[in-house]
């Protein structure tokens, strides 16, 4: 995967931003995206310390599809204007690659009498640690698809203590002692580094 693809973007501020795309490679064939992990970014320019952060969803791996998102509490802080944006990968390996870039452009709305609200339940960050496997496998695969169920679209980060150290990406070794669900995996971005 070593083609870049370009695909510019536009944003009206204070509306939700969401976008499917399809990264086939070269020949034409989809990309399977099992055990990826992606970050996107916006910036006014490539060298801008600020930028804005597109949550980054998997619709279907295996056939390639992934999701950029911003809600629209975020893009209402966006001026209007343009800025670039690009998608960066890391390979199940570890060798990270940028396979989407372009512009972006905001546009400002123009019904203001809108009223600014925080984020709504299905839209915020969900972050849940388990310190052990004192629960059981049928309760844990309950409590997921649950969650699932009543939130489709919520990112959600999973933290494991580990005794290598706080902030390691979990490994599918050590990811099998949390007694989480078979395709907890796929569904989520766990394993994704803080420090990507």
């Amino acid at each position: 995967m070593s083609v870049v693809y370009v695909n510019n973007l536009t944003i009206n501020s204070g509306e939700d931003f969401d976008q499917d795309f399809d990264l086939v490679e070269t020949g034409g064939n989809t990309i399977n995206l099992t055990n990826y992990f992606a970050k996107a970014q916006i910036r006014k320019h490539p060298d801008s310390s600020t930028a804005i952060n597109f949550t980054v969803g998997f619709p279907n791996r295996a056939f390639g599809k992934i999701n950029l998102s911003i809600p629209s509490w975020i893009t209402s802080n966006l001026k209007q204007g343009r800025y670039v944006y690009d998608v960066m990968v890391t390979k199940p390996g570890g060798k990270k690659e940028i396979v989407l870039e372009g512009s972006v452009l905001v546009r400002a709305g123009i019904s203001t009498g809108c009223s600014f609200s925080l984020p709504n339940s299905a839209q915020r960050l969900c972050i849940a640690v388990i310190p052990d496997s004192n629960v059981g496998i049928s309760t844990m695969s309950d409590k997921w698809y649950n969650f699932r169920g009543t939130y489709p679209n919520r990112l959600f980060y999973l933290l494991q203590p580990t005794s290598s150290g706080f902030g390691n990406v979990v490994t599918n070794t050590n990811f099998d002692d949390l007694s989480a669900p078979d395709n907890f995996i796929s569904e989520t971005t766990v394993n994704t580094s803080p420090y990507i």
